[in-house]
């Protein structure tokens, strides 16, 4: 379905818009204005009842994006296809978003043929960005983006680019990774130890391998959720069973020929 959807509790549908949105963000809980990601930029919308009233967009940001996210300073990141990230200051809701200050920070990629996109997501409470030079986060005192050194050799060699992210309720940061020279995709979790520092299981969904994720949401109960290019994915880890002791195999009866 293309277009902005708002979902009741009965799970019944109401399409708001039909133009296409890739992300959206409420900046503010207790206020009915979100920011839609669109293809020419970000628009700000009020909700009312079921309409989507415009409020004009974002200035300075007319580049594609696919993630939108807060962080506890009211700011605004922008992940740009393929051009870094933007960083915005939102003003206040009654105020226009025309003439926003945009600043453009960009991943270190040492080679000039790798892509420069950044995904978006929270770790710890705090916004972190992936892409061809790994986990990212921002250094307020520099002001650019440095490594998060937690995720520092979490692939060994070769390393993986991680497309998009989600930590669960456990601590556990499950990741959608792709190994561009092998064309390899999978889906894993990286597992904190008690130092902080993340340790990558590639293994846990096989049933993924291959697959384009475009998105990963973990619920508070620790299910998470998948939406691939096939379809929609279930995990839910406390359905797993674990052998309690080894099992004994038993071979009754063998027959060749020939």
């Amino acid at each position: 379905a293309v277009g902005v959807l708002k979902v009741d509790v009965h799970g019944q549908a109401t399409r708001l818009s039909t133009e296409m949105a890739f992300a959206r963000v409420r900046p503010d809980a207790t206020q009915d204005r979100l920011l839609v990601s669109q293809s020419d930029g970000r628009r700000a919308v009020h909700l009312r009842g079921d309409q989507l009233v415009p409020q004009g967009s974002v200035g300075g940001v007319v580049a594609e994006s696919h993630a939108l996210s807060m962080d506890s300073s009211r700011r605004l990141w922008v992940g740009l296809v393929d051009d870094g990230v933007a960083l915005i200051n939102l003003p206040g809701a009654d105020q226009p978003l025309d003439k926003v200050p945009v600043r453009r920070l960009v991943s270190p990629v040492a080679d000039s043929g790798v892509s420069k996109a950044l995904t978006l997501g929270t770790i710890d409470g705090a916004v972190r960005l992936s892409g061809a030079s790994g986990m990212q986060q921002f250094d307020e005192r520099s002001g650019k983006l440095v490594p998060d050194e937690r995720f520092a050799g979490l692939f060994g060699t070769p390393s993986r680019q991680i497309w998009t992210f989600e930590q669960d309720a456990s601590g556990k940061v499950w990741m959608y990774t792709i190994y561009a020279a092998h064309h390899s995709k999978s889906v894993g979790v990286a597992t904190p130890d008690a130092q902080g520092r993340y340790h990558w299981d590639g293994g846990v969904l096989p049933a993924l391998s291959g697959k384009t994720v475009f998105d990963i949401h973990a619920d508070p109960d620790g299910v998470i959720w998948l939406a691939a290019d096939d379809g929609l994915y279930r995990y839910d880890a406390r359905s797993v069973r674990e052998p309690t002791s080894p099992s004994r195999a038993l071979v009754r009866k063998v027959t060749t020929h020939g």
